[in-house]
């Protein structure tokens, strides 16, 4: 008997530490949670339990067309996010979709990262601030996100005015459920401690950082693998590339960009680095080939960033070497398909992608 409350004593003399609360909730169970459609003359979002991760879940309607904008929903006068290391969320589409997630500071700054959502999945994704980049047509004072100065943030569906094979015409509907903002670390940060090497991505989270304009991409994040099956010929105005918006780079000592991935047929690629456009800045592109064997087999390929080459039709881009910490976008452009050499469709398989010295 003096054993066992000697062990209850012992389970009661250790301490009891409650969960951290998120910064910022919202599951959408009974309404919707101050989340508003800016544009006055749609519709606005609504709580409803039909299609639903869990519980209840943010439900919001709007037409695509030829000429349609991106569709936005935003909660204005969120709390200060300080210490936030992770935007999380539930997200399903009707039909495939590029998306992307804003956030904006009281200055009126917005930053931005893009990703795909598959058709009718719900999947879980997992921002880190890291992965947020100043958007094209805005600007910061002291150019960097001030976690607590953010004022609201959003989703922002792009299908209406980005270019898309895939993209369907007419009335579509996206399904929010369980926001949060926390403070512990997403797993998609580019590097836990800041240091190198940068871990742009090795496709283990649930949700896709890449867009296809043409083709179709799928996921595999057990196996961590992003598959993209392209056609031999792009429609009329799309080019046969794969993209990924880039966050916050280190400003030094990158040497080297490596890819694991393969080609079932034998293609040549060009890969390009490309800098942000700014006021006063243009924007700038370095690109290097990439010589795929093709074939099952993955193949590792480092490729230096001393031999990329600035891209320069215009002649207008100012000289110097490559701002790691500018660069914003990686573009994969199968080349065989540009100029018309390719003659079946193909498939690419990314397996990681990472900055290293």
């Amino acid at each position: 008997m003096r054993s066992v409350l000697a062990v209850m004593a012992l389970l009661a003399a250790i301490p009891v530490f409650a969960a951290e609360q998120p910064l910022y909730r919202e599951r959408f169970d009974s309404d919707a949670g101050g989340w508003i459609n800016p544009e006055k003359t749609g519709p606005q979002p609504v709580s409803q339990r039909a299609v639903a991760h869990e519980g209840g879940a943010l439900e919001s309607s709007y037409e695509v067309s030829a000429t349609s904008k991106p569709h936005v929903i935003v909660v204005p006068g969120v709390p200060s996010l300080r210490g936030a290391r992770a935007f999380r969320f539930w997200l399903r589409t009707d039909a495939a979709s590029m998306m992307a997630l804003l956030v904006q500071e009281k200055s009126g700054a917005r930053y931005a990262t893009a990703f795909s959502s598959q058709a009718a999945r719900w999947q879980e994704v997992e921002v880190s601030p890291d992965r947020l980049r100043l958007s094209d047509d805005s600007t910061d004072p002291n150019g960097v996100l001030d976690l607590d100065q953010i004022e609201a943030f959003g989703l922002v569906d792009l299908c209406g005015a980005f270019p898309m094979s895939q993209r369907q015409l007419g009335l579509h509907h996206l399904w929010l459920d369980d926001w949060r903002v926390d403070t512990d670390e997403a797993p998609t940060a580019y590097s836990p401690h800041h240091q190198l090497p940068y871990m742009l991505d090795d496709f283990q989270a649930d949700y896709v950082s890449w867009l296809a304009p043409v083709g179709t991409l799928t996921h595999n994040a057990d196996a961590g693998e992003l598959v993209w099956r392209y056609p031999a010929k792009a429609p009329e105005g799309m080019f046969v590339a794969l993209l990924t918006i880039l966050g916050q780079l280190p400003a030094e000592g990158v040497d080297s960009l490596v890819l694991t991935l393969s080609s079932k047929e034998p293609r040549l690629f060009v890969v390009a680095l490309q800098e942000d456009k700014r006021p006063g800045r243009p924007e700038r592109s370095f690109t290097s080939i990439l010589t795929l064997r093709g074939g099952d087999e993955q193949e590792t390929l480092a490729l230096p960033l001393s031999k990329f080459q600035l891209d320069d039709k215009t002649h207008t881009a100012p000289p110097g070497p490559m701002r790691v910490d500018l660069i914003s976008r990686l573009v994969l452009a199968d080349i065989d398909c540009m100029s018309g050499k390719a003659l079946t469709e193909n498939t690419l398989r990314l397996n990681e992608v990472l900055l290293t010295k």
